[in-house]
């Protein structure tokens, strides 16, 4: 599980987390609960980890610092779980990826004692996203609200001209037209949607509300 989730930005309510963890107790199943979003949420979050005296063996969380510290080029990420469970995916990713480099664990180090709080990043995020959601209705999307993460997954249904297109058409129509790069819904199994990355400052983001806006009018 992607939580929050890519595309939509969607994170679990507690009371939904129960539910999922008493049916994967009942069924033994395991749950590799990717949280690399963690950080970046606009609201309450709480992680599979409060469930690990439920779960046990049965959970893997998987984190790292490419979001929450903006290390993406470092390649640094890590595993919550079971001792039993660490030493199986040692046996595994020993003669795979060897171990992280040693510039990166110092990175990591000097982000966990510089920049532990990651209040402000969220922050930031949720400011952005919430602009940019408001922008795309205005323009005639329909958005899912994101929780968390920096990505909005809309779709263009409700516009006329759009309705009946596919989404990797409209996505390739925009880049050739616009030099506006979004990704395709059917990437995510989910057409007639389109997921933005909003990752820039509200400027740039302008900008492309602005490139978005032409298209859609000359269409």
């Amino acid at each position: 599980m992607t939580y929050p989730n890519n595309p939509s930005g969607i994170t679990l309510a507690e009371e939904e987390m129960v539910k999922i963890v008493r049916f994967l107790k009942e069924k033994r199943i395991y749950l590799i609960s990717d949280e690399i979003y963690a950080a970046i949420t606009f609201e309450k979050f709480t992680s599979f980890a409060k469930f690990s005296d439920e779960l046990k063996e049965q959970l893997i969380i998987i984190n790292g610092f490419s979001k929450s510290h903006s290390m993406t080029g470092y390649r640094l990420g890590y595993i919550i779980a079971d001792e039993k469970l660490q030493n199986q995916v040692k046996k595994v990713s020993q003669y795979n990826v060897t171990s992280a480099s040693t510039l990166s664990q110092y990175g990591a180090i000097a982000a966990l004692d510089k920049c532990s709080d990651t209040t402000k990043i969220s922050e930031i995020y949720k400011k952005r996203v919430e602009y940019f959601v408001n922008r795309l209705e205005k323009l005639g999307f329909e958005c899912l609200k994101p929780k968390g993460a920096f990505y909005v997954f809309a779709t263009y249904k409700n516009i006329e001209k759009f309705k009946n297109m596919k989404s990797f058409d409209f996505v390739l129509d925009l880049l050739e037209k616009t030099e506006l790069a979004i990704v395709p819904g059917i990437t995510f199994q989910v057409e007639g949607y389109v997921r933005f990355s909003i990752v820039h400052d509200i400027p740039v983001l302008e900008e492309a509300i602005k490139r978005l806006e032409k298209y859609i009018k000359e269409k």
